[in-house]
């Protein structure tokens, strides 16, 4: 007996008295209840729903419940995945940018690096090509041209 019901047929009657109580029954009146309880340490969601007879008098109620705690962990591993792919994300952003930095602002220094080391030793005839190089660093590519020329210059005149 639930409240004032008695129980007819159930597939599991203990996890079915955790699920509904008195109280529950009681909010039956034609249109269905839904709602989530704990039982047996797992999530259900229960709906009950009221029987009437051909003259339309309440005559039971069936009540249903389901486990969710397979959607909740299908959640989990969703979360799980939004994650990874965020990491992989910003591995791929990373590697972009690295090369982006390599390839746009190291490559034109180390150029220039090498010619200052050439000029330095004397060499004066390493030229540095400045296409491709940013704004300032090819108004260093040009300060170290005239250099190279000036350079150039004094050891022809000597």
């Amino acid at each position: 007996r639930v409240g004032e019901y008695l129980k007819y047929h159930s597939t599991n009657w203990a996890m079915m008295k955790d699920l509904i109580a008195a109280d529950d029954l009681a909010k039956v009146n034609g249109e269905p209840v839904q709602y989530t309880r704990e039982s047996m340490g797992l999530a259900y969601g229960v709906v009950m729903v009221s029987l009437h007879n051909a003259a339309g008098d309440p005559i039971g109620i069936i009540a249903a419940s389901r486990d969710f705690s397979s959607t909740r962990g299908a959640s989990g591993r969703a979360a799980v995945s939004q994650v990874a792919g965020a990491l992989f994300a910003l591995i791929i952003l990373a590697g972009v940018v690295l090369v982006a930095i390599r390839g746009f602002l190291l490559r034109p220094v180390a150029a220039l690096a090498r010619g200052m080391a050439a000029l330095a030793q004397g060499d004066s005839t390493q030229a540095v090509d400045a296409r491709g190089f940013c704004e300032e660093l090819e108004t260093v590519a040009e300060n170290y041209e005239a250099l190279r020329q000036a350079a150039s210059g004094k050891d022809g005149a000597a």
